[in-house]
């Protein structure tokens, strides 16, 4: 691995532009070598339940 290698990976990792979330990267190797690399990236998105009349919300 070299230097350019890793940053043509944190200029893709940036332009993803996560704010929150995960971000995972694989790298495959064959005889010591990257042969290629996946970047997966998660999204969580919380949705807080709505109040309404009757209905009990749970809350921490």
């Amino acid at each position: 691995m070299n230097e350019n290698f890793l940053l043509q990976l944190l200029q893709e990792i940036n332009y993803e532009n996560i704010r929150y979330g995960t971000c995972d990267l694989k790298l495959t190797l064959h005889d010591g070598k990257i042969q290629y690399y996946e970047i997966m990236i998660c999204k969580r998105k919380n949705i807080l339940p709505a109040k309404k009349e009757g209905v009990q919300v749970w809350e921490k």
